[in-house]
């Protein structure tokens, strides 16, 4: 979360509004029934990085985050695979996590699938980080102020994140360098 501080503080070519994620392992279970999955802890906003469309209810909000609430939205398939809905309480693991809302994956957009082995449940980041008893983050994904501008703001985001980490030690992608991964799979 840091990097995400540091690049908001120094950077002058990308907008404030900054969205991230974080991994966690885990199975989500609703007493005997039980899916595997990716929880991803993220910030609001952040369910755009996955293609994750609301489908009922809510989804993370940023009171959620400041109160580290124990909430957790989940995709169609493992409201139907658990028989879980809103309001119900699913676990990962020891945590308890109550069902705010259930989410919609575009297959088309979506590159985090795990080619339909697994699913995907959202947590806000600040319980993910509890949970991993770290703040690393995993995704981070920032805008250039103008279009003109995404070439020198890559640049400007690679030299912050060089600098802080004294090392380079991440990857950046802008959204035609993941088209193109996506057409040669």
């Amino acid at each position: 979360i840091e990097d995400v501080k540091y690049l908001r503080d120094n950077s002058k070519l990308i907008d404030s509004e900054i969205y991230y994620a974080t991994f966690i392992g885990g199975i989500a279970t609703k007493g005997e029934k039980k899916i595997t999955g990716i929880p991803v802890g993220v910030n609001p906003g952040a369910m755009g990085l996955f293609s994750a469309k609301i489908t009922k209810g809510r989804g993370i909000e940023q009171a959620d985050l400041d109160d580290k609430n124990n909430i957790i939205v989940i995709s169609e398939n493992a409201s139907e695979q658990l028989g879980a809905n809103i309001d119900d309480t699913v676990n990962i693991g020891p945590n308890n996590f109550k069902v705010v809302g259930l989410f919609k994956i575009d297959q088309q957009l979506n590159i985090t699938s795990a080619g339909g082995g697994g699913d995907m449940f959202i947590i806000p980041v600040t319980v993910a980080s509890t949970i991993n008893h770290s703040d690393q983050i995993n995704r981070i994904a920032v805008h250039s102020k103008t279009v003109e501008g995404i070439d020198d703001a890559i640049a400007e985001v690679k030299t912050l994140l060089k600098t802080k980490h004294n090392a380079n030690d991440f990857t950046v992608l802008k959204p035609t360098d993941i088209l193109k991964t996506i057409t040669k799979i």
